[in-house]
């Protein structure tokens, strides 16, 4: 199945949704970003697990050749659709919500890929706000590893891992860089900066 950039939910009329309890983890693959993000969940906050890889599973499961190594533009289209979703799905208002990605994701992507970036991704990631701080994990090569979801390079996560914190920065989000530690004392560090 192929997909382009029209494929995209539509955007409310310049209404702005905010999300402060809403709370972003970034990062190349194989940062540890997701072990934080499970190990959150495990001392009982909502989370939102990454939605590419939700896509990547889905699609090697059923064999649709919509992953970013058969079909990387098809497989932004449905990150874009999915990450717009994810935010919208969440009914959570008090607690702290952490997600592993986020809808800026779609524009650190496209930059990866060396291709223009929709405007609705702009307006997505203008309209859709998560807390104004975002986690971002950096790289760390001692507990880098790939597997069959996620096939990337060294060279690969590094760049993942940096133009995704420029799509947040340049989207007006504060980058809090999350310590090369044990996961537990990344999970005390982030519950500390989030006051919970």
């Amino acid at each position: 199945m192929d997909f382009d950039t029209k494929h995209y939910p539509p955007l409310p009329d310049s209404s702005i949704v905010r999300r402060d309890n809403f709370f972003v983890l970034t990062g190349g693959s194989g940062t540890g970003k997701s072990t934080l993000v499970e190990a959150l969940g495990r001392e009982g906050y909502p989370c939102v697990r990454e939605v590419g890889r939700q896509i990547v599973q889905e699609q090697l499961a059923i064999e649709g050749g919509v992953t970013p190594w058969d079909n990387p533009l098809g497989f932004r289209a449905l990150l874009f659709e999915r990450s717009v979703a994810a935010f919208q799905g969440v009914e959570e208002r008090e607690r702290p919500v952490f997600f592993d990605r986020g809808i800026c994701e779609c524009i650190g992507y496209s930059r990866f890929l060396g291709v223009p970036v929709p405007d609705a991704y702009v307006e997505a990631a203008r309209l859709f706000r998560y807390a104004p701080t975002v986690f971002v994990t950096p790289p760390w090569q001692e507990i880098f590893e790939n597997d069959p979801e996620r096939p990337q390079s060294w060279d690969d996560a590094v760049r993942d891992y940096e133009v995704n914190a420029e799509a947040y920065a340049e989207a007006g989000y504060t980058l809090v860089e999350v310590p090369r530690t044990s996961v537990e004392k990344r999970v005390a560090f982030v519950l500390d900066k989030v006051g919970a």
